[in-house]
């Protein structure tokens, strides 16, 4: 590799470290305001919808990686881990989050020797010690008594998020081991994720004798909840039979539509 190529990369690197630390307030502050679950969508949303109009911009849109099956066990498992932190810095700090989900590096180096056949080197041996008596006094301060309450929830909430990320780390290192373009393969799992979460944010408000109650201009209208679900279930269905062709889309419809074992 060369010198130069390989400083872009660690200015990269650092850049989105930058980027990424400063999520941690942000969310903090929005969690007071918004649904978790909401802010996990909206930044996905934003996230893919702004990843699309830049290969809209440079000419490379194609919806063709949505047929892997790994972009959307990414976006799932990404959608996971977003939850679980916007969930869990509810009831802790936005400094100890930070803390609590970087210390998926110590996972990751775990899953890089297991998957991936790293050398174990004893720098990477310290850094994992280090790393987890890190999270022991971030999460206890030594004192046992910091394990009850809300505090600790929290806290457990955000570590696991961070076990998840690292999976999704190696998940994600794999594909991109495969080569292809990694401004669709992020745009598309940062579709799949916002979907995903889609999905779990209607399974909060839909439910049998649920309803929705809205009012516009002083009007007050009440519907079925489930009428929620229609605009979504068009895109699924739109997107389904945009990828996949009508043949499939029709077999996938068949399968929802009848009794099990009926088809």
């Amino acid at each position: 590799m060369k010198v130069g190529s390989r400083r872009r990369d660690y200015t990269l690197i650092l850049l989105a470290s930058v980027l990424w630390g400063t999520s941690f307030p942000g969310s903090k502050l929005t969690v007071g305001t918004v649904d978790p679950l909401f802010l996990t969508f909206a930044r996905m949303a934003l996230g893919g919808a702004l990843g699309f109009v830049v290969l809209v911009g440079i000419r490379r849109l194609d919806f063709q990686v949505f047929r892997e099956p790994i972009v959307w066990a990414l976006g799932l498992v990404n959608a996971i881990g977003f939850d679980l932190q916007n969930e869990g810095i509810v009831l802790t700090t936005a400094s100890k989050t930070a803390l609590l989900v970087n210390v998926n590096v110590v996972f990751i180096a775990i899953l890089m020797v297991l998957f991936f056949r790293e050398a174990v080197t004893g720098s990477k041996v310290a850094g994992i010690l280090i790393g987890v008596f890190g999270v022991v006094v971030l999460a206890t301060k030594l004192n046992p008594s910091s394990l009850a309450g809300g505090q600790f929830a929290g806290d457990l909430l955000v570590f696991v998020a961070g076990l998840v990320w690292a999976f999704y780390v190696a998940g994600l290192k794999w594909r991109v081991d495969q080569g292809g373009d990694y401004v669709a393969l992020t745009a598309a799992i940062l579709v799949t994720t916002a979907a995903f979460v889609t999905v779990l944010l209607c399974s909060n408000l839909i439910g049998p004798g649920k309803s929705c109650i809205v009012t516009v201009f002083g009007a007050t209208l009440t519907f079925g909840a489930g009428n929620l679900f229609f605009p979504i279930s068009y895109i699924f269905d739109d997107v389904l039979t945009e990828v996949y062709g009508y043949a499939k889309s029709r077999k996938v419809k068949l399968r929802l539509d009848t009794p099990e074992g009926a088809y």
